[in-house]
């Protein structure tokens, strides 16, 4: 029997306000969301770009005792990169709990400055629901979507001029000069 549906527009609804509640650096700036992520959940956030062979992962978060790792595939361009990333961040957001997906032998070939054990206790956690995988998606993808419009919305130019008092009179003076002057309709 597979998993149960997901609620879609409720899982929207959640996705939204918790990006209403996040706080996304303007302009916006992935070290320093992960600062302010960091400071919201109270543990440091490291960024571990490797070399992930597929068909592995590209992206994954180890979460130790005392650090929060998110690991992303080197081998991929910038913005894939940044999309990975967040997406592993969406499930430090969300408060997602997981359970294995990777061998202790793999991740010890990762993360060889870790613990082995730690390693090993920590890959008993990391396969997600398909509701924090869809949540995770979502929310990694609003981020972008957010922090794209709002660096578009300030690098469209004012293309209002300033007037100047004079200015104003003369266009005022038009307007009223218009009202006053019929105007014919021609078929």
């Amino acid at each position: 029997m597979g998993q149960p549906q997901v609620n879609r527009d409720g899982l929207k609804r959640r996705c939204r306000k918790r990006l209403r509640e996040l706080e996304l650096p303007d302009p916006f700036d992935l070290d320093r969301f992960c600062a302010s992520l960091s400071e919201r959940t109270g543990r440091p956030i490291r960024l571990l770009a490797l070399e992930l062979s597929p068909p592995g992962p590209c992206g994954m978060w180890l979460c130790t005792a005392t650090t929060d790792y998110v690991i992303y595939q080197s081998a991929t361009d910038p913005l894939h990169q940044e999309h990975i990333v967040l997406h592993e961040l969406s499930h430090i957001a969300c408060a997602h709990s997981a359970t294995s997906v990777l061998r202790a032998d793999t991740a010890e070939r990762l993360l060889p400055h870790l613990d082995g054990d730690m390693v090993h206790s920590v890959l008993s956690r990391s396969h997600y629901t398909q509701e924090q995988e869809l949540e995770a998606e979502l929310m990694a993808s609003l981020i972008l979507h957010r922090a794209r419009k709002d660096s578009r919305a300030k690098a469209k130019p004012d293309r209002r001029v300033p007037l100047s008092a004079e200015d104003d009179a003369r266009i005022a003076a038009r307007i009223e000069r218009s009202l006053q002057t019929p105007v014919r309709y021609r078929p």
